[in-house]
């Protein structure tokens, strides 16, 4: 056993290295044509697209920006989300899985088209993520995910280690 002590508190990276904000409080009548309520990831991307389609917004967060969720994630975007493909067609039909996964697609598209586009330093890279297991009798589940997701047109493969005997 190691001497590890693990502290207290964990923070996630986001909010241990992130300026807080402080923006003031809003008072009296203003006109604008869209409140967003919340300044998480949600509330920013929705206020932004809003923006740049020439609308005039308000964005409204009651506490620190980026805060709460949206501050504790670990800034993975991916279209793949565990077996959820197997899932939402078993429970919604392949037209929801074919939306879904469309969706998350053109999400990941248009971060990248953003952050081109604001020419925001950030580190962002396309890579591979991996979903896997230790157990045999899950790897049918995991070669189902891919065939659904392939038949999706998602960017997926699969690969079987080579595992020591």
């Amino acid at each position: 056993m190691s001497d590890l002590i693990l502290p207290d508190k964990i923070e996630s990276l986001w909010m241990a290295t992130a300026p807080s904000t402080k923006f003031p409080t809003l008072t009296g009548n203003i006109e604008t044509d869209v409140v967003v309520v919340g300044g998480g990831l949600a509330g920013i991307n929705a206020a932004y697209s809003l923006k740049q389609s020439g609308l005039n917004v308000i964005l409204i967060e009651a506490g620190r920006i980026g805060c709460a969720t949206s501050g504790n994630t670990t800034a993975k975007v991916t279209s793949l989300h565990e077996l959820k493909y197997t899932y939402l067609v078993e429970s919604f039909g392949l037209k929801s899985a074919q939306i879904y996964a469309d969706a998350n697609q053109w999400a990941i598209s248009e971060l990248e088209n953003i952050i081109n586009h604001e020419k925001i330093d950030c580190d962002f890279h396309i890579v591979p993520t991996y979903t896997f297991t230790t157990g045999q009798n899950e790897i049918p589940k995991i070669e189902r995910e891919i065939e659904i997701a392939e038949s999706l047109g998602l960017p997926v493969s699969f690969e079987r280690p080579s595992i020591p005997e």
